[in-house]
């Protein structure tokens, strides 16, 4: 359903329909890690600059945060009324931005654990979502077309 590269192009993720990501070591070619604990399938998924920590977006309408060191999910983020559509960390890594069919797109703190924005005014499902590279500002695209750029 997806795949990202770390920043450092040495592990591979993948989502998938059985609910679970995979982290593969590209270099040895095998899987090194899965990650369990949505209830439906996986659709999006992204890396932190860093490298060492993953988002995760479900048609299980959550947002997961894992430690890509352990395998282990280090939070999971509810709220959306719709499955998740599109996930991305900001650059700090201190943020994460989801998009959703429901229409909305939220805004997570990662250190509080909490949503601090919700952005409505979609008139149709939310398809990507994208920080600028210093964070300060989000975009969307939702199926209607592009939606307006907001301030972080």
């Amino acid at each position: 359903m997806c795949l990202s590269f770390s920043p450092s192009g040495e592990v591979l993720a993948t989502g998938s329909m059985d609910n679970t990501a995979r982290l593969w070591d590209v270099h040895a070619g095998q899987e090194s890690a899965v990650l369990s604990g949505h209830s439906a399938e996986i659709v999006s998924l992204s890396f932190d600059r860093k490298g060492h920590s993953i988002i995760t977006g479900s048609f299980d309408n959550t947002v997961k945060l894992w430690d890509v060191r352990t395998g282990e999910c280090a939070m999971t983020f509810t709220g959306h009324r719709g499955e998740i559509s599109t996930t991305q960390f900001n650059f700090e890594g201190n943020q994460c931005i989801s998009g959703s069919i429901d229409r909305t797109c939220k805004m997570w703190d990662l250190r509080k654990g909490a949503c601090v924005q919700t952005m409505r005014g979609h008139h149709d499902e939310v398809l990507d979502v994208s920080y600028n590279y210093s964070g300060t500002r989000v975009r969307n695209v939702a199926v209607c077309g592009l939606h307006s750029l907001r301030r972080c």
